[in-house]
């Protein structure tokens, strides 16, 4: 039965697994989104069997920040079990802009307010 699901897995193209992405990445962050997190983007690459996942941080992020965020990225493969998870927690502090081309951003906090408190 598992690897009937699998099989099926494998046979979407790139925009059903990114809408199975951004659906399994909802569930997974439920509890686990630091207030130190700015932003996550994702991708699927077909070619290497791969999630690419990238957490951007305000500041450099904690052990239980990264614990949190490990532990949302664990339920989101789980919906992947033919691929690796290829995670990064990178250091991107505001105000740096984020290019908003048509990447699959899973999360993005509001800044407006920060905008405000730093004039």
């Amino acid at each position: 039965m598992e690897l009937d699901k699998m099989e099926r897995r494998l046979k979407m193209n790139k925009q059903e697994l990114l809408v199975t992405l951004i659906l399994a990445s909802r569930v997974g962050l439920l509890g686990n989104v630091p207030k130190n997190l700015r932003a996550i983007r994702a991708d699927i690459d077909l070619e290497k069997m791969n999630v690419d996942w990238i957490n951007y941080y305000e500041d450099q992020p904690t052990d239980e920040e990264i614990e949190a965020l490990d532990s949302a990225t664990g339920q989101v493969i789980a919906h992947f079990p033919a691929f690796f998870l290829n995670q990064s927690h990178v250091h991107y502090p505001y105000p740096k802009e984020f290019d908003n081309k048509m990447d699959t951003w899973i999360f993005m906090r509001w800044e407006d307010d920060l905008n405000d408190q730093r004039k």
